[in-house]
């Protein structure tokens, strides 16, 4: 706060209106896509099934179990990753569902210097905290609201949403940042 009392705000002034108004653009669909994620699950599993070729494997087998207890079918102690090296790689989800054909690609998209997925796979696990006892269940949610299948629709859009924004930061146009000596001289005299 008091930084921002001695400086003018460090906001780059490019070069040409378009360039401007292409980052405005793709901001705002960067926004979109990270803020309404969750809402728009449903079409992100679409996509990342149609689009991108990820595939949702049942067991045959286990196929009555989800249309007699769709709440227990779901359920996952602990994803765990397959062939993660390879082009496209594989998540366990559960003994009933593994996610197969994801692009290595999703790997790339990281939030903190890890990827979001890599982040998902490894914190969404049922975990006992041993202060409190209290059970931390991924999937107690989903079976809250009546979605059972929401922490696999979560992999699923955080796969799409990852793709996604690499596709959209890559249409990004060279940044062509103005000079700011007039505007370092204007808050010097301020």
């Amino acid at each position: 706060d008091a930084n921002l009392k001695k400086q003018l705000a460090r906001i780059p002034v490019v070069t040409l209106l378009e360039g401007f108004k292409t980052f405005s653009n793709i901001g705002q669909a960067l926004a979109n896509l990270h803020l309404d994620y969750e809402k728009d699950a449903g079409s992100l599993r679409a996509y990342a099934e149609q689009e991108m070729g990820v595939r949702i494997i049942e067991k045959e087998e286990f196929k009555t179990k989800k249309a007699a207890d769709p709440g227990s079918y779901y359920v996952v102690k602990k994803m765990r990753w397959t062939d993660r090296d390879k082009e496209t790689s594989q998540i366990v989800y559960n003994p009933f569902i593994t996610i197969e054909n994801i692009p290595k690609a999703v790997m790339a998209f990281e939030v903190s210097g890890r990827p979001a997925l890599q982040w998902v796979v490894d914190n969404q696990k049922v975990k006992v905290d041993k202060a409190s006892g209290i059970t931390k269940d991924p999937c107690a949610y989903g079976n809250e609201q009546g979605s059972p299948e929401y922490l696999l629709d979560l992999v699923l859009a955080v796969i799409a949403v990852s793709v996604k924004t690499q596709r959209l930061i890559g249409t990004l146009p060279k940044l062509t940042i103005k000079s700011h000596t007039h505007v370092a001289n204007l808050s010097r005299a301020a």
